[in-house]
């Protein structure tokens, strides 16, 4: 112990954390400059542009009627910042500067146990979490915030800095200010921190003064106050995600979530049922993992652990717990250190030493299809953000800029059409469909009562669950649409797919 808090107390960074550093932004880059922005990313990069656009924060009141923007605005700055500077260039490389960070504080987290158990487990962390650093999404920057926090707890448990605390509270009160997700975090990182303070005082080490570590709730509080201030002003809500109780009497509900963290997001979207049976193992070489990293240092291990169980409860109580691999990322990159952890057990126990080798080859193995097949069939591709369709949302912007009035405001339930295809993005009147209603009269009474002028239809949209579903249905097929009454087609676009881009004229 006294050498591992001697080395906790090295701020410095090592060669291998260089390396570590330079390897992880070459491969996550590998990834995202090939593809264009998508998908959230391109929803949180046009609310960037209409902060550069205009110079203020957005109220995005057009929002307001259905799709409020359920964040706060702090990554939305930052995003801004990025696109003035060097436009989606700049914003492409923010994730994966985001990702260095969170694979260098986690190998910094673990480096004091076994630099190579370290550099192993954040290049782990990294592959499992590809794609949340790849498009510029809030939790990139969430994550690099907790484990920055992360750090800086241990590291001030282990030294008794008030520097490290300073810095541990500033990191937690950054992941309050970039997502709602960080109040979690931030209420997990109090009773850690505090009852580890307490545990070791009552071990005749005293961390801090007691009354002291109030700066862990004031200073992360003082720092995100803003930021969601301005949120409840615009939504009239702190947090959107619905907690749902019953999910926790629910075992396959919980289970499905258990896997997911143990198996990470490139199994668990495999359609192979034997997926499924790597859990138990996976689930053995976690329980030895933590075994192993409370005998080299319980302060570290009671951290991790604590933040995995608490990320596991807090899932499995929102409404948003099945998407584990996008809303409750950081235990997804601690869930890989006791993997490997484990692997470390085993390699220390007598005559077990090749069974360890072996288990690693094969977890590099099937992790590494497990990655490349979710990574090519679900974030490799653009879908509907590829350059062809670019293209055609921008001639669809081309007819809207030289037909229609400034004012037009639009129903769209396209992020790619509010991007690409209206001037200046952000602040063009734009509408969501979700208004709930499949009968054809009552559709059109509340497009018109919402002072809508134009309809923007993907064919595309139909075939799917969307938000489409409650507005599509009056006019099922493209035939009954421009047969209406009350829709006029006045633009119409389509590529060698026949995946075709309509706008109608609503007709009052």
């Amino acid at each position: 112990m006294p050498h591992i808090a001697m080395e906790g107390a090295q701020p410095k960074l090592d060669r291998a954390s260089l390396l570590l550093a330079a390897i992880v932004f070459a491969y996550l880059c590998l990834w995202a400059l090939p593809i264009n922005i998508n998908s959230d990313g391109l929803f949180h990069l046009n609310a960037g542009r209409g902060i550069a656009e205009t110079g203020s924060l957005l109220e995005l009141q057009y929002h307001e009627v259905n799709h409020p923007i359920n964040y706060p605005e702090t990554y939305h700055v930052l995003l801004a910042l990025a696109y003035m500077e060097g436009g989606e260039g700049l914003v492409k490389l923010l994730s994966p500067l985001c990702g260095v960070l969170v694979a260098l504080f986690l190998y910094l987290t673990l480096r004091p146990i076994s630099r190579c158990l370290a550099f192993v487990s954040a290049v782990a962390a990294i592959a499992l979490l590809t794609h949340e650093l790849i498009q510029p999404y809030l939790e990139a920057c969430l994550l690099a915030g907790a484990m920055g926090a992360i750090h800086y707890g241990t590291r001030f448990l282990r030294t008794r800095e008030r520097g490290c605390l300073l810095l541990c509270c500033l990191f937690v009160g950054l992941s309050m200010s970039v997502k709602q997700q960080g109040l979690y975090f931030f209420g997990v990182m109090v009773l850690v921190l505090a009852s580890l303070s307490v545990y070791m005082r009552l071990k005749h080490r005293p961390v801090y003064r007691p009354g002291s570590l109030s700066v862990i709730v004031l200073v992360p509080t003082v720092m995100a106050l803003a930021p969601l201030w301005d949120q409840v002003d615009r939504n009239g809500t702190l947090l959107p995600l619905l907690v749902d109780v019953s999910r926790v009497h629910s075992y396959e509900a919980v289970s499905a979530i258990v896997k997911e963290y143990i198996l990470g997001p490139g199994f668990w979207q495999s359609p192979s049922g034997w997926v499924s049976y790597l859990a138990i193992p996976a689930f053995g070489l976690l329980a030895l993992g933590a075994v192993y990293l409370f005998k080299r240092d319980k302060l570290l291990a009671w951290m991790l652990l604590a933040m995995l169980l608490a990320e596991v409860v807090v899932a499995s109580c929102t409404a948003t717990g099945s998407l584990v691999r996008q809303y409750h990322v950081v235990g997804l990159c601690l869930a890989p250190a006791f993997i490997v952890s484990g692997v470390f057990f085993l390699r220390g126990v007598p005559g077990l030493r090749s069974v360890s080798l072996l288990i690693a080859a094969l977890i590099l193995v099937i992790g590494t299809f497990g990655l490349y097949s979710y990574q090519k069939n679900v974030w490799g591709n653009s879908g509907r953000c590829d350059d062809e369709h670019i293209a055609m949302y921008k001639e669809v912007g081309r007819y809207i800029a030289e037909n229609t009035d400034p004012g037009a405001v639009f129903l769209a339930d396209s992020v790619g059409f509010l991007y690409y295809s209206l001037e200046n993005g952000g602040y063009r009147i734009t509408l969501y469909s979700i208004f709930g209603c499949t009968n054809r009269q009552a559709a059109m009474n509340r497009i018109r009562s919402n002072n809508v002028d134009y309809v923007f239809l993907e064919t595309r949209q139909p075939e799917k669950e969307a938000w489409w579903n409650d507005f599509v249905p009056p006019w099922p097929t493209e035939n009954e649409r421009d047969g209406s009454q009350d829709l006029q087609r006045v633009f119409f676009i389509q590529n060698g797919e026949e995946d075709a881009f309509i706008l109608y004229r609503v007709i009052y």
